[in-house]
């Protein structure tokens, strides 16, 4: 996240990098050349993505923070 001034546990950073490791690891493993398996084309960089799509990643990282951050809460890591 070089350049990233957001705070790292924020939805919208966690979501950012939830997503480009996905796309990190599709392009990695599937050999579908960066595509989209929904739209065929390529997968665009974060900055690239509309609200519409940016939102439920972000929900999803605030999601797994939570889960996260409960968890170790309530076992008193």
């Amino acid at each position: 996240m070089i350049g990233d001034t957001s705070p790292v546990f924020s939805p919208i950073a966690l979501g950012k990098i939830a997503y480009e490791a996905y796309v990190e690891e599709y392009k990695a493993y599937v050999k579908a050349g960066g595509v989209s398996p929904v739209s065929g084309e390529p997968l665009p960089a974060w900055s690239c993505l509309s609200l519409e799509i940016r939102k439920p990643w972000e929900a999803a990282g605030n999601a797994v923070f939570q889960m996260v951050f409960w968890s170790y809460r309530s076992t008193g890591m």
